[in-house]
């Protein structure tokens, strides 16, 4: 006499790559996120508020997050105006990393390099199929992120880096000095915003 095992689901879960649970360049935390969006069903869209109480992430925990899926080429970011006019951040996120490779540009004399290393980005080594130009992330100091915190109190600082972030892709061009250039625009914006 055989028997058998019947197996009923009653919840739902993600089949995640290997190679993102392997892929040490990101942090565990950020790892576990990846999974969790690349689990839901292709073209799902969720609220980043929903993301973050579901998987108990603080919004700085949610930045960091965020940063660290777009330099490894997991997220793409991209800045787009609402029917009312509202500027509103659309996320992309795949479970290959096929979309432009973000890169984190430390402090530079020039702003042609990335921690240290000549940046050109006809031979970037990521860059991918879609024909689409890599977009640079310029990263202020930890020094200058407390000097704004003392300068700007009140404000939020990493809000106020995304803005300064979204001017220069806007602007397409690099700061030479990342650190003074956000100073000078979080100035010039705190008092437009005040």
């Amino acid at each position: 006499m055989s028997s058998t095992v019947k197996i009923r689901k009653r919840r739902s879960f993600s089949a995640i790559p290997d190679d993102i649970l392997e892929d040490t360049r990101m942090r565990t935390e950020t790892r576990m996120v990846l999974g969790w969006l690349i689990g839901r069903p292709d073209g799902w869209e969720v609220r980043v508020g929903h993301v973050q109480r579901t998987l108990g992430l603080t919004r700085p925990r949610w930045v960091k997050v965020r940063k660290e899926l777009e330099v490894y080429g997991f997220l793409l970011q991209i800045r787009k105006r609402d029917g009312n006019g509202h500027f509103v951040w659309e996320h992309i996120v795949t479970d290959t990393p096929n979309v432009p490779r973000t890169a984190i540009v430390s402090k530079s004399n020039d702003g042609k390099t990335i921690d240290g290393k000549p940046y050109d980005i006809t031979t970037e080594p990521n860059h991918n199929h879609l024909n689409t130009p890599l977009t640079p992330t310029v990263k202020i100091s930890q020094e200058c992120f407390e000097k704004a915190k003392d300068r700007f109190k009140g404000r939020n600082i990493e809000f106020l880096e995304e803005e300064w972030r979204a001017a220069i892709l806007q602007k397409g061009e690099l700061p030479r000095n990342p650190d003074l250039a956000f100073m000078g625009w979080a100035a010039v914006y705190v008092k437009n915003h005040a």
